[in-house]
This record gives structure tokens, sequence and C-alpha cells, in this order.
């Protein structure tokens, strides 16, 4: 009876850390993903990505801890609007380090990511 439990509770960590790696992985992997798009379309200065980096990171585990706290069963609605503030912070933070032509060109690049999310969202 024991190994039955051991075997399932296998399983079940072995489902939980695929969908976590589907998602984009940890949150330091998806903020250096991204900042490494960000530094090929934004011509970024070693500086501004390394500042950059950071704000992802803090913003992405804001959003992880969200996740957690409002657990699977949670308000969805509610997750949504909270998600909308941190990305807003965000993008104000990420703003403030650009010049006026990477301002432009990061307007674009968002506009390009939500088409992205809604696509995906819609199958």
């Amino acid at each position: 009876m024991k190994k039955i439990g051991l075997l399932l509770t296998a399983l079940l960590l072995t489902v939980v850390f695929a969908q976590a790696q589907q998602r984009g992985g940890d949150p330091a992997e998806r903020a250096k993903r991204q900042v490494e798009e960000l530094k090929t379309t934004l011509d970024l200065s070693d500086d501004q990505a390394t500042k950059i980096e950071a704000i992802i990171l803090d913003y992405g585990k804001k959003t992880s801890e969200l996740r957690q706290s409002m657990g699977a069963d949670g308000d969805r609605s509610a997750m949504r609007e909270k998600m909308g503030v941190i990305r807003e912070e965000q993008t104000k933070q990420i703003k403030a380090l650009l010049n006026e032509d990477q301002v432009k060109k990061y307007d674009t690049y968002l506009e390009e990511q939500a088409e992205r999310r809604r696509n995906r969202s819609r199958g």
C-alpha cells in the first residue's frame, strides 16, 4: 500500500514539474529569455539589460506568488485584474529606462505579445 502511495506521489510530482516547464520554467529563466529578446528588439545596452532583467525577475516572482496565493480555485477575474496591475507597474519601470525610440519599439513588442497571448488562448 505504501508503494502505491509513493508511486502516485512520484507521478503527481512529475506532472506538476512538467507543467511548470511547459509554462516556461522558473522566473529567472523566463526573465533571462525575455531580456535576450528585448536586447535584440530594443538594442539595449548591457546596463539597461541588467536593470530590466532585475525588474522582470521581481515582477515574475510577484506573479508567481499571486498564482500560488489565489490557488487553482481562485477568482480568475480578480487574478487577471491583479496581474494587469502588476504588468502595468513592470511596463512603467521598464519604460523609465528606455530612450524615446526604444519606448516606441517596446510598445510594438508589447502589442505583439498581447496578440500572441490572445491567439494562444483561442487555441
